[in-house]
């Protein structure tokens, strides 16, 4: 081996222990970032609740207008002008009346004798019907026995009711309503070492139910059509013709089941037409009016939050609020008239949107069960305005007023 190779290479073995500690270690610098993942140093500072709340009242509403208690007639009567045509009373009906099929011949023409009798040839046992007359029906009917006038004949009547007093203001209180609402907390200033300035914002939405059902009185109106029974005597009532008998020999055996007609022919056009307006409270009217909806609510405002310990703090806000409500106005309104079975009765209804400024206050406590999660409760106070929903002469004023409540649910940070 050449004595002259061995210093250079014991320089080169050792030139590399020689060099500075940072030249040994060049390349990119790498942040740590382990202290993001430790759970210990990160604190939450936002919270967000989520509750459910009963408030002390639902608003009042005030049902008023022209039209309380007017209940419009369900029928359309013809005038006697119109002669022998279809009218459907309230307590009655007349129906147009022809010739049967067995009482004409092939070219149409009446064979039975007007105002007679006649036999069914189409039917091979003994038949007795009533033959048809003309300017007479036999295919009508009434409901009571008072329809019958002094002079023996028939009155058919349709009613309807309109408004004593314009005045009427019925106010009526909801029902305490429930709902949800949702509240994001920001902090914005440390106060001190326990109190705290926040900024707060939060949504809810609350129903509205209010309904009345109660008797109004009004006035009455009658309109009264009277019919002749042509000298007859009015059969007892309620009363469906035509009608029929078995027919009999004279022995009493029967000949043929409802073979015999018995129905008794009224004149096919009323000779009177009237309409009376009764007195004030001739009319009672069964009144059922229902508001129904909902509004969010709407707030924003700061906040103060007191810790009392480790776990338990209160805050309190106070700021403005915003109520947006949607509501449906229906009525029906039923006039009662005695005798009478129909249903004589008016339905509306309407709905409409308002938005209504407001404030509202609130006062919580909170318990953390975690760093994250807790519950609380608090109450609360609100105030808004009011509005008119009309409907067809009606009106419910629909008045949301203050109302305080308790509220309590679970709360969030993060």
């Amino acid at each position: 081996m050449h004595y002259r190779l061995i210093l250079p290479s014991i320089l080169l073995t050792l030139l590399p222990l020689s060099l500075p500690a940072q030249a040994q270690q060049e390349g990119p610098e790498v942040p740590d970032f382990s202290h993001m993942f430790d759970e210990d140093l990160y604190v939450p500072k936002n919270t967000v609740t989520f509750g459910y709340h009963v408030l002390s009242s639902g608003g009042k509403v005030r049902f008023s207008g022209a039209k309380l208690g007017t209940v419009p007639s369900i029928r359309t009567i013809a005038p006697v002008s119109d002669g022998a045509v279809e009218r459907i009373y309230d307590d009655g009906s007349i129906q147009t009346d022809l010739p049967r099929s067995s009482e004409v011949d092939s070219n149409g023409t009446q064979t039975s004798t007007p105002g007679g009798r006649f036999q069914d040839s189409s039917i091979t046992t003994a038949t007795d019907y009533l033959s048809y007359t003309p300017g007479a029906t036999r295919n009508w009917d009434y409901r009571n026995s008072s329809q019958v006038t002094s002079g023996g004949d028939l009155a058919f009547h349709t009613y309807s009711s309109i408004t004593d007093d314009r005045s009427i203001v019925i106010p009526h209180n909801s029902k305490p309503p429930t709902g949800i609402d949702l509240e994001v907390i920001r902090p914005f200033k440390k106060i001190s070492k326990h109190l705290e300035f926040n900024l707060t914002a939060g949504i809810a939405l609350n129903d509205i139910h209010n309904k009345v059902n109660r008797l109004t009185h009004s006035t009455l109106v009658t309109t009264t059509d009277v019919y002749s029974l042509n000298g007859q005597t009015a059969v007892e009532a309620p009363y469906y013709a035509p009608s029929f008998d078995n027919l009999t020999d004279s022995s009493g055996n029967v000949v043929t089941y409802s073979g015999l007609e018995t129905t008794t022919a009224l004149s096919a056009t009323p000779y009177s037409s009237t309409t009376t307006i009764g007195d004030p409270g001739s009319a009672t009217v069964q009144d059922f009016w229902n508001v129904k909806g909902a509004y969010y609510m709407l707030h924003v405002g700061p906040m103060v939050r007191a810790t009392l310990t480790e776990r338990l703090s209160l805050r309190a806000s106070l700021g403005i609020a915003g109520a947006y409500a949607g509501t449906k106005f229906s009525l029906t309104e039923q006039l009662l008239v005695e005798g009478v079975t129909d249903v004589i009765s008016t339905t509306q209804e309407s709905n409409e949107r308002k938005f209504l400024p407001g404030y509202y206050a609130d006062l919580s406590a909170d318990l953390m069960l975690t760093d994250r999660t807790g519950f609380f409760a608090g109450v609360s106070l609100q105030k808004f305005g009011d509005y008119t929903q009309s409907l067809e002469g009606r009106a419910a004023e629909i008045d949301l007023g203050s109302s305080a409540g308790i509220h309590g649910g679970i709360s969030f940070k993060f």
